[in-house]
């Protein structure tokens, strides 16, 4: 029974990871931060810049309600992302170039019975998680995050 309920309850990562959604991201995991302006703009959400000791956090709030969060070192590069909200945004733009290693790594993962999911793909943590209307998730490049900042920290 134990094995059949597992195989009902596949990783919620690897069907995330799977979700369309309408909301657009370009400012993508491990890439440059100049284009998260265009990101606001396109996905018609209100963003906020809130500096930190090490590092930027760019929120950018969408008409869904899903908070999208993007870490920026001072070097200017995306060095992980979060977000929580109703909707799960489009992870293949969020995570980049990112996006296929975490798949496989999802696909490939076999979590317990319940709770989050977290797979380590390289240098890459991703964590998601939640139900509908409350979907959660972030992914660090451990190798981009500055000195000093704590990962916990980022949420």
């Amino acid at each position: 029974m134990n094995a059949w309920l597992m195989w009902l309850k596949m990783p919620l990562v690897a069907i995330s990871l799977l979700v369309a959604s309408s909301t657009v991201v370009r400012a993508a995991l491990g890439e440059g931060a100049d284009s998260i302006v265009a990101d606001q703009q396109e996905m018609g959400g209100k963003i906020e810049r809130i500096p930190n000791a090490g590092y930027t956090t760019n929120e950018i709030l969408v008409p869904s309600g899903t908070l999208i969060r993007e870490y920026v070192s001072p070097g200017g590069r995306v060095f992980a992302v979060s977000w929580r909200g109703p909707t799960t945004p489009n992870l293949a733009n969020l995570l980049g170039s990112y996006f296929q290693q975490i798949q496989a790594a999802a696909l490939a993962h076999r979590p317990g019975l319940s709770g989050p999911a977290t797979v380590v793909a390289g240098n890459v943590i991703f964590h998601s998680g939640g139900h509908m209307g409350n979907f959660w998730g972030r992914a660090v490049v451990s190798s981009l995050v500055p000195e000093g900042v704590d990962e916990a920290d980022l949420k």
